[in-house]
């Protein structure tokens, strides 16, 4: 077979099953040297191919790691269940994506989003899949930084005879309303859940206007402020402090928290 200069074979370890194609020398270098972990693997899920990020991040050199079974990296701490999937994925070449825990030689687990395509050989008979991950730890320890905050939260706003609550604009919802509602408002807080408006129901007559325009502020992005007062079902009147500040999730979109007492 005649080559030319800048193409290369990257060897398969394993003798029968060939050769993965042929690479351009800028390709694998481009392949080599991404941040991406990247691997190739044969039909019966041995690694054929392992690029440096890869090797780095499972602290295995290619010598040992090339010719063993991808899911050899997998935590044990992934469910049976994903494992068995993958497994299944690269015996029988398909597309795939899903976040597991891969395991370094150090015994530390870490979190990748990994994705998977099939791959093919001459007359395109399938000759394996090609592996990308990305490491992902560091979402996850902010996932789950922003878990236990949340759940702090709930547990003050639960313990408090203060109304916290959180919104979303479009359409407009409560997703969040503290216990210390139904001893202030004097009333279910589920009627909020179910019927926002039963929140706007309940201000007084006198103060309804202003109330809206200052909530339609709110919920476009602004911090706000407002007193105003409410009716309970007794008929009695309570006077609100109303602070409330916007939080942008990941997709920018607003959502606004504050509280009442």
């Amino acid at each position: 077979m005649v080559k030319k200069k800048t193409d290369i074979l990257v060897p398969n370890r394993n003798p029968n099953q060939g050769v993965i194609p042929i690479l351009s020398n800028q390709l694998l270098q481009a392949i080599k040297g991404t941040a991406d972990l990247i691997v190739v693997a044969d039909q019966n899920g041995n690694v054929t191919f392992a690029n440096l990020a890869l090797l780095s991040a499972v602290g295995q050199s290619e010598a040992d790691f090339v010719g063993k079974p991808f899911v050899s990296v997998l935590s044990p701490n992934n469910s049976p269940h994903l494992t068995r999937e993958l497994s299944s994925k690269l015996q029988e070449p398909s597309a795939w994506q899903a976040e597991c825990l891969l395991r370094r030689r150090s015994g530390d687990d870490f979190w990748v989003s990994l994705g998977m395509t099939p791959m093919k050989g001459g007359a395109g008979a399938p000759s394996g899949s090609l592996v990308i991950g990305r490491d992902i730890s560091e979402q996850k320890h902010a996932e789950e930084m922003l878990r236990q905050s949340e759940a702090q939260f709930r547990d003050l706003a639960e313990h408090i005879r203060v109304v916290f609550f959180v919104s979303t604009p479009h359409p407009f919802a409560i997703t969040y309303i503290s216990p210390a509602y139904d001893h202030i408002w004097g009333m279910p807080r589920q009627q909020v859940y179910d019927r926002p408006t039963a929140w706007i129901e309940s201000v007084h007559p006198d103060d309804r206007e202003r109330v809206l325009g200052v909530l339609a502020s709110s919920q476009s992005g602004s911090e706000t402020y407002m007193e105003y007062r409410i009716v309970r079902p007794d008929g009695s009147i309570r006077w609100i402090s109303n602070p409330a500040y916007p939080v942008r999730d990941s997709s920018r979109q607003v959502r606004s928290r504050g509280r009442h007492r």
